[in-house]
């Protein structure tokens, strides 16, 4: 018997009555059914046409719009998805099938966990987004698994986007304008994937590079010099300065021109031909108008940032995150001088503590790092900036101190003063040595 003998038998057995035989059956009786029948399957090839046209729909209003942005495009395909699941659910409810909207409800509330939680994920990794897509790419795991999952594609993520910085770096790096003698190039090989390369030009990595490119530019900065031209390399950043404006223009023409005709090719991002009086030079700001080496404002905010971020994680870091602080903490130096050794070496002895660096440490048990990162977060912006020009003074000074005693004199003179401390004095002593003494006295 078939599907259709089937469902005709159950229609006739609910609509006949009793007194009929059941094996007969008049017209009218086999009209009814067959209309039955037909309307139950145009209602189901109603509904998937339906659904048909809300899939086209979305794919339509996804194609029909590009945006600049990829974030901007993914939070669009997104609000698609939603606006279609919610459209679904009110024409079900408009048409007495409550069960299906709930459905389609309920994916719509599960589509927005999962964004969610691919926002949490990009907003606790080091890779960001990046960290997102490779979650995505993987194989589905089990929840059990899932934070092994997220460690790994942090892990990729970080590392992808450590190459193409290193890639956009090589394109306009120093070390490439220099060629390897092309009998050496062997001595600079390696092997990947069964194939053999060399270097042809000098590579990042090699523990002698910056000495050979130093070597190299000093031949042209000798040459400057020797025309009376103030200029200083540090491997392929220049500075230079003179007193007067049009000299410093006419000086840079005959640098950039000597750097060309030298096969170097000048970074067009980088340069800057025309003088001025405040230059990002080597990480720092020169303010030759106040004669002032002062931290760029971004790198503050980023160092901010990083501290706020670690001091606002329940103290649970990783060691990698106090390493990398610590490291933008003394490039400062040269701008603002030995305290960034003397603050962080709390934080360094936590650092030093570790087995690896994605190792997670509790900085609540070590208050000294807790108190260093605190200095920072509430003094960093206040720091006075270092002078370029010292002053010049009639005479010297000389002092020194211990915990006994001090004494000093002045240079050309027979001014002379040596004491030993009190009591009432080393205990001042003491107090002050303390760099949040400040803190107490206010």
């Amino acid at each position: 018997m078939s599907d259709m003998e089937e469902e005709t038998l159950d229609l006739a057995s609910e609509q006949g009555t009793s007194t009929r035989n059941p094996h007969e059956m008049s017209n009218a009786d086999l009209f009814s059914l067959l209309k039955t029948y037909m309307d139950t399957r145009l209602s189901g090839i109603e509904t998937s046409f339906t659904d048909t046209t809300h899939t086209l729909e979305k794919k339509v209003k996804k194609a029909e719009n590009s945006f600049k942005f990829k974030g901007h495009q993914v939070q669009y395909e997104l609000n698609v998805d939603l606006q279609d699941l919610v459209q679904r659910a009110l024409d079900y409810l408009g048409r007495n099938k409550s069960d299906k909207a709930v459905t389609i409800l309920n994916e719509a509330l599960n589509t927005l966990k999962k964004r969610n939680k691919l926002i949490r994920i990009a907003d606790k990794s080091e890779g960001g987004w990046k960290t997102v897509q490779e979650y995505l790419s993987d194989d589905l795991a089990s929840d059990s698994e899932d934070e092994k999952k997220i460690r790994a594609a942090d892990t990729r993520a970080v590392k992808k986007l450590k190459s193409v910085k290193s890639a956009d770096k090589k394109q306009n790096s120093g070390y490439h304008h220099l060629n390897i003698f092309e009998q050496h190039q062997k001595y600079l090989g390696f092997s990947w994937e069964g194939e053999f390369y060399v270097f042809t030009v000098l590579p990042f990595g090699l523990s002698s590079s910056g000495y050979i490119f130093t070597k190299t530019v000093r031949q042209l900065v000798k040459h400057w010099r020797k025309s009376s031209i103030k200029v200083a390399v540090y491997l392929d950043d220049g500075f230079g300065v003179e007193v007067s404006y049009e000299l410093c223009v006419k000086h840079a023409r005959r640098i950039k021109a000597d750097l060309i005709a030298s096969g170097f090719v000048p970074n067009k991002d980088k340069c800057v031909w025309l003088p001025v009086q405040h230059v990002e030079w080597l990480g720092f700001s020169w303010n030759l108008i106040s004669c002032k080496l002062q931290i760029p404002q971004r790198k503050i905010d980023d160092i901010l940032n990083l501290v706020a971020f670690i001091l606002n994680s329940s103290y649970r870091v990783k060691v990698r995150q106090l390493a990398k602080i610590c490291g933008k903490l003394i490039a400062l130096t040269p701008a603002v001088g030995n305290v960034t050794q003397i603050m962080t070496r709390n934080i360094f002895s936590v650092i030093n503590i570790r087995d690896y660096w994605d190792q997670y440490v509790n900085i609540g048990k070590y208050p000294g790092c807790i108190n260093e990162l605190i200095f920072w977060r509430d003094n960093l912006p206040l720091l006075k900036a270092v002078d370029l020009v010292k002053n010049i003074s009639n005479f010297h000074v000389f002092t020194d101190a211990s915990d006994t005693g001090a004494a000093g004199f002045i240079q050309n003179s027979t001014n002379i003063l040596h004491k030993m401390w009190l009591e009432t004095e080393r205990e001042m002593l003491t107090v002050f040595e303390d760099p949040f003494v400040s803190d107490i006295v206010k």
